[in-house]
């Protein structure tokens, strides 16, 4: 790190369904430099994601539009250069029902290719399956409408089945 450096500003986002995020200046003119880091995260579509850009003072003065050009253009190199991960958020599932709901259920699951965690036949009857979140409705809807034998549309986050009662659901990474 150079001597002289003065500022670090930085900029992070995270989260899985509450995201959060924030941008630091240290000490520049405000929303100058945090805030143009944290653009370019978003433009890179990224969270799980923090960008420290370090600067120091070398003569010359940038003023504020050539600040956030300059945090900006640094950020934008860094992510650009750096290699990304994806990671897939799964929402695991737990439901009670009857031995013939359960069982329905498995069978359904397996020919649309959802992952079982686990299952149990009994009075009453247990399964546990996986769901990518960003297609949560999706699958249910493909679910709901193999069980109903017809087209439920998609709604947003209902993880009714129905007959069933969900137990509980956790978020899998």
């Amino acid at each position: 790190m150079h001597p002289k450096a003065r500022h670090w500003c930085y900029a992070w986002k995270t989260g899985i369904s509450n995201i959060q995020s924030k941008a630091f200046d240290d000490g520049e003119p405000a929303g100058s430099a945090g805030k143009p880091i944290l653009n370019q995260i978003e433009s890179f579509r990224l969270t799980q994601c923090l960008v420290i850009v370090v600067r120091y003072f070398g003569g010359t003065l940038l003023g504020l539009p050539g600040l956030v050009k300059a945090y900006k253009e640094s950020s934008w190199n860094c992510l650009d250069q750096s290699e990304k991960l994806e990671i897939l958020i799964r929402n695991r599932f737990y439901y009670s029902s009857s031995f013939e709901k359960i069982q329905s259920i498995l069978s359904i699951l397996k020919s649309i290719d959802v992952p079982v965690c686990s299952f149990e036949f009994g009075e009453p009857s247990y399964i546990a399956f996986e769901i990518p979140i960003k297609d949560e409705s999706l699958w249910f809807s493909k679910i709901n409408s193999k069980l109903e034998k017809k087209h439920i549309g998609l709604e947003s986050k209902n993880y009714q089945i129905k007959d069933c009662v969900l137990i509980k659901n956790e978020l899998i990474i």
